[in-house]
């Protein structure tokens, strides 16, 4: 389930829970309910008290951070052009850092608001466009040639 969480794969999160919960008696289960609590929470989009769940263990720590340095942010990022201050930051102090909102990918704006970077994440060469031209061809055609004469085992 931790796996499945850190991927912010929720719902295959829910259905190991329910896999384990046919195999294993509830007592056995008891510390995998934290775990379905977190994802419940994840589920519903209520991300700060999912945070503050995980916050409770220490052995979730890792969670924390992928979660409200990379999952969350990237959804906020993906799904708004704007986003409240006050819900990010709620999300934000769970990283245990000072870091700037620019670095999750969100730009300062007025107002109680800060904007997203549509471009963030995204280098020279990714941005680049892709021109296949003449001598391109030529150069693939001559990789291709080669492999295509390969011996492999």
């Amino acid at each position: 389930m931790i796996v499945h969480l850190q991927l912010y794969e929720t719902l295959n999160a829910e259905f190991t829970y329910q896999r384990a919960a046919d195999r294993f008696t509830q007592e056995e289960l008891a510390p995998l309910n934290s775990l379905r609590n977190i994802t419940a929470h994840l589920k519903a989009f209520e991300f700060v008290e999912a945070l503050k769940a995980i916050s409770q263990s220490k052995d979730l720590k890792n969670l924390t951070t992928m979660l409200a340095c990379y999952h969350i942010p990237k959804m906020f990022r993906g799904s708004y052009s704007t986003i409240g201050k006050d819900k990010l930051d709620k999300v934000l102090q769970f990283t245990g850092k000072n870091i700037a909102v620019h670095e999750f990918g969100f730009e300062e704006s007025t107002g109680a608001f800060y904007k997203v970077n549509q471009n963030f994440g995204y280098d020279s060469l990714g941005s680049s466009e892709f021109k296949l031209d003449q001598d391109r061809v030529q150069k693939l055609t001559k990789v291709v040639a080669f492999l295509e004469h390969q011996n492999y085992d």
